[in-house]
Formats: structure tokens, sequence, C-alpha cells
């Protein structure tokens, strides 16, 4: 899979989590909700874009301890987001955690559609 393609189709998968998180903001009259699923989004393509840095160091073999590296960052990263989400009065944890799964739904819908494509 490409990666731009990636982070487009995300995007148009954050714009519709963003109008379904704006709906439960609405509805429950707390605009963290909306806020949450924003960061959480910003976090996740923040690790995906590392993940492709860091898998290119080594692949190229420069460096022992990216893997190690590349894991903790993503773990501080993570961990970030939803401390925010615990200790920001006007963040959401419940949309930090959604906004995590943007690109994971985005590579699995890419995944379905390449599969229907070789089936033809």
């Amino acid at each position: 899979m490409n990666e731009e393609r990636i982070i487009y189709n995300s995007l148009i998968i954050g714009i519709i989590g963003s109008i379904i998180f704006s709906i439960v903001s609405l509805i429950m009259k707390d605009i963290g909700f909306l806020i949450g699923f924003l960061i959480g989004y910003l976090i996740n393509i923040i690790t995906y874009k590392s993940t492709i840095i860091f898998t290119d160091i080594i692949l190229a073999g420069k460096s022992r301890t990216a893997p190690v590296m590349m894991f903790m960052s993503k773990i501080l990263l993570y961990a970030g987001g939803f401390l925010l989400g615990l200790y920001v009065n006007w963040i959401h944890i419940v949309g930090v955690f959604f906004g995590y799964h943007v690109i994971k739904v985005t590579i699995f819908t890419e995944a379905v559609k390449e599969r229907r494509v070789n089936k033809e």
C-alpha cells in the first residue's frame, strides 16, 4: 500500500469522524469529544509518519537502537494523549481513543478495496 494514499484516505475518514464527534459533542454539550478526537488523530498521524521514517532507518541498517527508539516514542506519544484526556477538562479521553484508530481503519478499508479489485 502507498503511504501517501493511506494518509489522504485517513483525512477523509478523519473528516467523517470529526462530523460524528461534532454531533456527539452537540448532544452531550461538551466540545471535549471533538477536541479529543482531533488530538488523537494528530498523534496517530505523527506515530504513523515516525513508523515510516524509523522503518526506513531500520531497513537501511543505519542504527541498532532505532527499533527501541521507535517503540518508546510511540508509547510516549500515546501515553501523552491519554494523559491529556484524563487530566485536561476540555479534552475527552473517548475522543482521543477513537482518534488513535483512524489510520488502522483506513488501512483496513484499503485492504478490503484491494481484495475486491483482485477478485474481479
